[in-house]
């Protein structure tokens, strides 16, 4: 007669459960799978097992984010700390972030930038991180890209102001 003893939860699986315990909650579980990740968030000394810890973590993944009141609710640029983001809308309506990439030229010293995709980035702008109109405008002199659009800027005048042709003629 053989025995299965069950394994216990992993780090990395008490790991996620915390992380998504802070960004969505734990109210959406219910009787077992809650108490399990009660025991894990309490750090009491219950015995989780990796089945457990697999069951709760399927039910947080599934369950919406919590909505933070200051999260970001329209499209412009934001400064988190020294990171660059421009936040846009999808063609479902739903906002993400792109982050801006500085390169600098090693001959001439300019600097150039390009915004890049930056999943879960959303999550960690707030609308106070919106820049002013005038620190925008910088941004994108400083950088090369249309503050409006994100597009990198080829033409001296554009450069200077910031903005692309197109997109000055629509503000």
């Amino acid at each position: 007669m053989s025995t299965t003893t069950a394994r216990e939860a992993s780090a990395k699986q008490i790991y996620w459960i915390k992380k998504l315990a802070a960004q969505k909650g734990i109210d959406m579980l219910d009787g077992h799978d809650y108490e399990r990740a009660f025991d894990i968030l309490g750090e009491t000394d219950k015995f989780v097992s990796s089945m457990e810890a697999s069951s709760v973590l399927d039910k947080m993944f599934a369950a919406p984010y919590l909505k933070v009141e200051d999260d970001v609710n329209e499209p412009g640029m934001y400064r988190v700390g020294d990171t660059i983001f421009r936040v846009q809308e999808s063609e479902t309506g739903n906002l993400y972030a792109k982050r801006l990439v500085v390169e600098v030229n090693k001959k001439t010293g300019k600097k150039t930038g390009t915004l890049v995709y930056d999943a879960g980035a959303i999550r960690e702008i707030r609308n106070l991180h919106r820049m002013t109109k005038e620190q925008a405008i910088e941004c994108g002199k400083d950088y090369g890209i249309c503050i409006v659009c994100g597009a990198q800027l080829e033409d001296p005048k554009s450069v200077a102001r910031g903005i692309g042709p197109t997109c000055a003629k629509r503000v």
